[in-house]
């Protein structure tokens, strides 16, 4: 019986026709080859699947579901890896070939650490030269910092991670609930990241492409609130009970950005649910909440004003 791969890459697909050969000749062309690659077709009706099914490589295995949203895709991904590592990749991005070889020898320097972060690029970024990469680093999150600050190093794109496959599992994997498709992946690396020290690494193993269709573009068509913010109780039940003040803290930070941005297209009384929901007012001390609010009031006498006067 055939030994498992040691890595698993898993690639959530909705409608990605147009990009998938991409991203998974990006897994095959990797130096590292002790891998799997799961494809999820999450209800594709563009014929991601017929495409997949015809790349012939051994190592791919489809799985087909109806759709559930990008969370849950990656969760079937999840369920059905076999590897000690995994990995996850939008269907309408790429790998740098060196990833899991620079990954893998990070980890095995630091047999403690569970979880590997690269860096990312867009087409149009500038190449970072050899002699600005800097050796990687163990990283750990800072539970005291500014709630912004806590944002920069929390809020990753886990394409960029190699990550130890039970501890994803053990943390919940990526959220699902309602198809949500903005914020299930922030709310997983936000775990990862207050639970776990990780290695860093400044070099790219990324690139980052928007495409007209798919997971990447469901992201921005509409306003909406982050699971962290709506579903808070998710967050909570999945950290230690010690942390839950500090964290409640960034969370009313987070209701404060995302009141604001619902108050900005007109819905103001759903931002103002939010506001209340989190006590946000208990921590207007904080400048980057007071900002968000003092926008979340502008847009909302803004709106009243339309609907007193031209009655929309």
């Amino acid at each position: 019986m055939p030994c498992p791969p040691n890595v698993t890459a898993v690639i959530p697909a909705f409608n990605g026709k147009a990009t998938l050969l991409r991203a998974v000749s990006s897994v095959l062309a990797q130096s590292y080859q002790d891998y799997e690659i799961i494809i999820v077709d999450d209800g594709s009706t563009d014929g991601t699947f017929e495409l997949a099914k015809s790349i012939s490589d051994d190592r791919i295995k489809i799985i087909v579901q109806t759709n559930k949203g990008p969370g849950a895709a990656r969760n079937a991904g999840l369920l059905a890896a076999q590897g000690r590592w995994i990995a996850f990749l939008d269907a309408d991005d790429t790998w740098e070939p060196d990833f899991f070889t620079d990954a893998l020898e990070s980890l095995a320097v630091h047999p403690d650490i569970l979880f590997y972060f690269g860096a990312t690029k867009s087409p149009t970024d500038n190449q970072i030269y050899q002699s600005d990469i800097h050796p990687p680093y163990v990283f750990r999150a800072n539970h005291k910092a500014t709630a912004k600050t806590l944002r920069r190093q929390t809020e990753l794109s886990l394409c960029l991670m190699l990550a130890d496959k039970d501890t994803i599992s053990s943390l919940g994997g990526y959220y699902e609930k309602n198809k949500c498709i903005y914020g299930e992946d922030s709310l997983l690396s936000f775990l990862i990241f207050w639970n776990h020290p990780v290695i860093r690494s400044n070099k790219i193993v990324h690139t980052y492409n928007q495409s007209t269709t798919g997971l990447s573009l469901s992201r921005h068509r509409n306003v909406q609130v982050r699971p962290m913010v709506s579903d808070s109780h998710y967050l909570y039940e999945r950290l230690p009970e010690k942390s839950h003040i500090s964290v409640r803290k960034y969370v009313a930070y987070l209701a404060s950005i995302d009141a604001y941005r619902l108050a900005k297209i007109g819905d103001d009384s759903k931002g103002q649910r939010l506001i209340g929901e989190n006590h946000v007012l208990q921590y207007t001390y904080q400048p980057t909440i007071l900002v968000s609010l003092v926008r979340f009031y502008f847009y909302k006498a803004k709106n009243q004003y339309k609907r007193y006067f031209f009655g929309y």
